[in-house]
This record gives structure tokens, sequence and C-alpha cells, in this order.
């Protein structure tokens, strides 16, 4: 069920839409409530939109978290403001943007205008509409998103028919944190290359230094091994690891490595 405020806000985009006698276009939500926005749009009027791109977005608002913790989250913010703080400080974030990002909300609404928009997140629920956005999608979500739980992107794209899943290192909810990723992902996105160029790692959405780890730990190659070869901490190689088999689909170094000999990506093994 599309929830009062959401229901306005659509209407409000298909307003804009239309004044700008837009044909077809590309869609973006850089998060929050502007997802379901989005999604609801798309279920509704598929023809228009070309692609579209969800970044940080869900399918539930009651999963984002805990319901004992809602109404209290709602009523902070009704008094003091949203605590942007607390969901988008990243070491990519200097003192003078996290001001800006403050002062940006601040300026935009008012604690209760804030609240009211956090209450219709919550009440948001984009499931009974998925199976009709057939519109190529991209859907983007941060490994440690302290807002929106990962787990909720990585449903949401399992569940629309036609979307390719992203997920990228990230512990912010603030676009700016990633703003380079995001970027040329979205470019990657809307622009493919052409067929004729073997950009594997374009292709399957893996870093050049995923590629580096993946066909190390393919050959064989410990993690500590890995680390030492690539001049990184174990836990960083760990990560890389982790994000490799998301975005491949992978669950063990045996598939990894029937992966990298097909692609013609083995190391050379450690002596």
């Amino acid at each position: 069920m599309t929830p009062r405020a959401s229901t306005s806000l659509l209407a409000d985009l298909e307003a804009v839409v239309d004044h700008l006698a837009l044909e077809r276009f590309n869609l973006l939500s850089l998060g929050d409530l502007a997802g379901p926005i989005c999604i609801y749009y798309v279920a509704r009027h598929g023809e228009r939109v070309s692609h579209l791109v969800l970044n940080s977005a869900f399918v539930s608002g009651r999963e984002i978290v805990p319901l004992e913790r809602q109404g209290p989250m709602i009523e902070y913010t009704a008094e003091f403001g949203f605590p942007i703080f607390e969901f988008t400080d990243a070491p990519e974030l200097s003192v003078e943007q996290q001001r800006e990002l403050r002062d940006i909300g601040k300026a935009a609404a008012t604690p209760q205008v804030q609240a009211a928009v956090i209450k219709a997140i919550f009440d948001s629920n984009v499931g009974a509409v998925l199976e009709r956005v057939t519109t190529p999608t991209l859907v983007i979500h941060g490994l440690d998103d302290p807002w929106i739980p990962f787990s909720q992107g990585r449903e949401l794209a399992a569940r629309l028919p036609c979307a390719r899943f992203l997920p990228f290192e990230s512990n912010s909810a603030s676009p700016l944190a990633h703003r380079r990723r995001l970027v040329r992902e979205i470019h990657r996105f809307l622009r493919p290359p052409a067929p004729e160029a073997d950009d594997l790692p374009a292709h399957h959405n893996l870093t050049e230094r995923e590629v580096e780890v993946l066909s190390r730990i393919a050959a064989g190659m410990t993690s500590t091994q890995v680390a030492q070869d690539l001049v990184l901490s174990v836990r960083t190689v760990e990560r890389h690891i982790s994000n490799v088999y998301l975005k491949l689909d992978i669950h063990s170094r045996a598939e990894a490595a029937a992966y990298a000999l097909q692609h013609g990506l083995l190391a050379a093994s450690p002596t």
C-alpha cells in the first residue's frame, strides 16, 4: 500500500514529467523516500522510463530499523531534526562537507517535516508492485550502509525482474561519500561499453583490485600471501574476496578458480 505522503510525492513527480513533456528518460534515486517514489512511478509509467537507478533503496520501510526504535526515532527527529551525522559520517567526508550536509538538512525542512518523511519511509512497502517494474534497473548498495540495511538492497534487486545488483564498500548513507564510484557505475550502466570492448572488470562489475585478488586466490594463494603480494592488510583482502563472491555469485575458492581459468585470469603461484 502506498502511504499518503508517497502518493502526494508521486503525483508531484508525475506533474513535473508531464510539464517537461518528457517522453522517455532515465530515472535516478539517491536514497531515502526517493526510492519508493521512483519504483511506484515506474510500476505505473514503465513505458516512459528507459533506465532506473536505485541507490540505497529498500523493499519494506518496516525492516529498516527495529519496530521498537521507529516511534522514538520519529519523535526525536520532530524535536531535534534527523541525526544525519550518525548515518553519514565517513573518512571520505571532510568536516566542512559534514557541516554542509547538516546545513542543507536544516534549510530544506523543519524537524516536523523531517519527522513526517521518516514516518513515510517506515510506512513504505513496494513489494506489491515490484513484478510490474520491468525497466532495466541498477540497484547500488553499500555493504555497511548504516541507514538502509544491505539485506534490503539485495532483496530488492532479487525481486525486480530486470535488475542488476552492485554492492560496494561503504559505511556512509551519504551519496557524497562515494560520489566517484556512483557516477562511474551509473555512467557505465547508462552507456555500456561497446560489444567489441573486452573490459572484464567493467563487464562483471569487478574493480581492478578485485581482479588482482581473484587471480591470486584462484591460483591457490592464501589471504596472507595475497596481502603480502599486493601490499595490503589481510582484512582488506578478505573484504575484496567477499566483494568478488557477491558480484560473481560464487561461494568458494574452487568456483573462483574455475571462473578465473575460464577468463584467463590465473596469476602465477607464489614460490
